[in-house]
């Protein structure tokens, strides 16, 4: 059974709640305590189901600050006797053994600590928790010692002595811990005190292995395009798997002809794939007077206020429209460049995207890079004939 204490200093982003999770997979805490949320009661709710907790009690935050989460899992059973904006006070029983947890949180204003203190003198002294093992948790924002911080000016003594003052009237002993979360469950009258200066050590190694996970994560998102895939969701297996087999999917190694031959140089492919989309769209020179009786046929469904509308030239707006209603991680071109790219350096690169794209759409400007394309095959099976392919 393991016990987890964080202070998640905002939950409401991506980077904390992956970090969450990981704790989850990897602790499986029965039961966790979170200061800092920084998210109101209904942004938590969905937690239970997504992090597999049996229970919940919030404390929803006070503007852009504070929050207290408390989570647990069966076969505990937790009865909530009290709570503020700095506290969560329960009674934990496991089968037939009961205990005190107290999820706590010291005021961030050092001109207000001396108000955590009071409130930890009145929650010692409850007449119907005498007697009963008591454990302490959370982030007091004081420390004992000084050698606990790095860095600045010495702590004033009388603030770190008006903690131990507390400590002494409640008899709470000090179990030292080195990072941010405590594992295992500590004895009778125990309170847990950090030691900032390695927290923010460890704090600085853990937002380099979170910056390295997150640029992987993404690159084997972009590769894979799996739509409904979060950031935040697993970077997995089954997500390599899924980027891997699209990539032998998408492979051609040879094509059939129209003629019946097999061709697997990259050349002669090339040849092939040009000859049967040129065809594809050429026409075949109908004459006149055979079409106009199937036009006579058709009634307009245009009229002209529409087809003015129609042949009037595109605007800057209209094409950056299009440009951010695409997916940002579709598939790039043979620049390897997304939407996404375009989208996110608008305004460096968005004067030239627009000065080429309205040449070509407006003036018929002649830009044969631009022609340049790549074709996927259609759906599945092996295939390999033209008709199931597409351009891209």
């Amino acid at each position: 059974m393991s016990f987890i204490v964080w202070n998640a200093r905002g939950l409401g982003n991506q980077r904390a709640f992956r970090e969450l999770k990981r704790l989850d997979a990897e602790k499986d805490p029965s039961l966790l305590f979170i200061s800092e949320s920084k998210m109101r009661d209904y942004q938590c709710r969905w937690w239970i189901n997504s992090l597999g907790f049996f229970g919940m009690f919030t404390v929803s935050c006070q503007g852009r600050s504070g929050g207290l989460i408390l989570l647990w899992k069966a076969p505990l059973d937790v009865t909530v006797h009290s709570y503020s904006s700095d506290h969560i006070d329960c009674m934990v029983k496991l089968f037939e053994k009961c205990w005190r947890f107290t999820g706590f949180y010291g005021n961030p204003n050092a001109s207000n600590i001396h108000l955590s203190w009071e409130l930890l003198r009145r929650l010692s002294g409850i007449q119907e928790f005498i007697g009963v093992s008591w454990l302490v948790g959370g982030d007091f924002n004081e420390i004992c010692l000084d050698q606990e911080k790095l860095g600045g000016n010495l702590r004033p003594l009388h603030q770190t002595q008006a903690f131990w003052d507390a400590l002494d009237e409640c008899t709470l002993r000090i179990y030292m811990a080195a990072v941010n979360f405590l594992h295992g469950l500590i004895g009778a009258n125990q309170m847990i005190s950090f030691m900032n200066a390695w927290i923010d050590h460890i704090q600085e190694l853990e937002n380099q292995i979170e910056y390295l996970s997150s640029k992987d994560e993404i690159y084997w998102k972009q590769r894979s395009r799996v739509n409904w895939l979060a950031h935040g969701d697993r970077n997995s297996k089954f997500l390599h798997v899924c980027a891997s087999t699209r990539w032998v999917k998408n492979l051609i190694s040879w094509l059939l002809s129209v003629h019946g031959d097999w061709c697997s140089d990259k050349g002669g492919m090339t040849e092939i794939v040009v000859d049967y989309f040129s065809n594809l769209f050429r026409s075949g020179d109908p004459r006149i007077q055979d079409i106009n009786p199937v036009l006579d046929c058709v009634q307009p469904k245009v009229n002209e206020q529409m087809n003015s509308v129609l042949c009037s030239p595109f605007s800057a707006e209209e094409v950056k429209k299009a440009l951010f209603d695409m997916y940002p991680e579709k598939a790039p071109g043979l620049d390897g460049m997304s939407a996404f790219f375009f989208q996110k350096n608008w305004q460096v690169v968005g004067p030239e995207v627009l000065e080429a794209v309205l040449r070509i759409m407006n003036d018929g400007a002649p830009l044969q890079e631009w022609n340049e394309t790549m074709v996927r095959r259609n759906g599945n099976g092996t295939s390999a004939t033209l008709t199931r392919f597409q351009g891209v």
